[in-house]
């Protein structure tokens, strides 16, 4: 897990940066720095109790990135689910693309996964960029699938099965 104090701020700094990240989790509470460490300490718990692989994306002198992180693990159909971020700071370097696919990868082996899922909001044309780019297939649109920040929203289904990697 990440050295909290340090990677909290830089997590409430994404935010303050970019308010849309919050749209694409889907949340409404603002990102500051007691509730990203919070955040961070609840993924080490989920690490802890198998609900979660949570990672952060730093760069080779340690600067922090972004994260990814599975979820919806579910072993008995070989299959989980993977969801990822950049700070404002990283984007339009391939940092994303590299670090999804390096994930998606340790994955594919750590657990003997046939298939890893990604869902996204239709409006979001980076996270679909990078998906597709890696290899993702785009699987369709589930309508009102979730209901984040007081509405029903609609959520894109992709996939990558083992060996479709980019």
């Amino acid at each position: 897990m990440p050295d909290h104090p340090r990677f909290a701020a830089d997590w409430a700094r994404a935010f303050a940066e970019d308010p849309h990240l919050a749209v694409d989790w889907g949340i409404v509470e603002e990102i500051d720095e007691p509730v990203a460490y919070k955040w961070l300490s609840d993924h080490e718990r989920l690490w802890e109790d198998g609900e979660g692989r949570h990672f952060a994306v730093v760069s080779g002198d340690d600067e922090f990135l972004g994260g990814i992180n599975f979820h919806s693990i579910r072993p008995e159909h070989n299959r989980a689910e993977i969801g990822f971020w950049l700070a404002p700071w990283a984007r339009g370097r391939g940092i994303g693309s590299a670090a999804v696919r390096t994930a998606c990868e340790w994955g594919f082996q750590q657990w003997g996964l046939v298939r890893i899922e990604m869902t996204t909001l239709p409006d979001n044309e980076g996270s679909l960029a990078l998906a597709e780019k890696i290899g993702f297939t785009r699987e369709g649109l589930l309508r009102s699938r979730n209901f984040e920040r007081g509405n029903q929203v609609d959520i894109v289904m992709l996939g990558v099965l083992r060996g479709e990697l980019k």
